[in-house]
């Protein structure tokens, strides 16, 4: 019952970004993209995690952006674009809570990258269902 709240108000989060996000999935530049999400997602020594569960989420990250560049740039309708990264982003939030345990510290995680992405949402529309 405690992951609930959680994980209902980031369903409605994810909900609400991927319904107010435009069906712009062409990236200008995919390596770009994906090194700049990189660095915003790095959890940093601030929220004392250790190099086990760092290691663990730059793997997840960084297979979660090759997925999202794969849908991105693939053949599918915008919306069925839109569908697949939605259902991505669903079995990232699991992993991530996997490798994090704690909702506190998951909390903790997405604030922080949120933060991070702010810049990134106007230079590729995509940003935005990241999170």
């Amino acid at each position: 019952m405690k992951n609930f709240k959680p994980l209902l108000f980031l369903g409605s989060f994810m909900f609400a970004l991927v319904f107010s996000a435009q069906a712009q999935f062409s990236l200008p530049n995919p390596a770009d993209f994906k090194k700049d999400m990189m660095g915003a997602m790095l959890p940093g020594d601030d929220l004392g995690l250790s190099n086990k569960q760092k290691d663990d989420l730059k793997k997840q990250n960084e297979s979660f952006l090759n997925d999202v560049i794969e849908i991105a740039n693939g053949n599918d309708s915008d919306e069925g674009k839109l569908s697949a990264i939605k259902g991505l982003a669903g079995k990232n939030n699991s992993a991530l809570s996997g490798i994090l345990g704690n909702d506190k510290l998951l909390k903790s995680y997405r604030k922080k990258i949120k933060k991070q992405i702010r810049p990134f949402k106007t230079k590729y529309k995509i940003a935005k269902l990241v999170l």
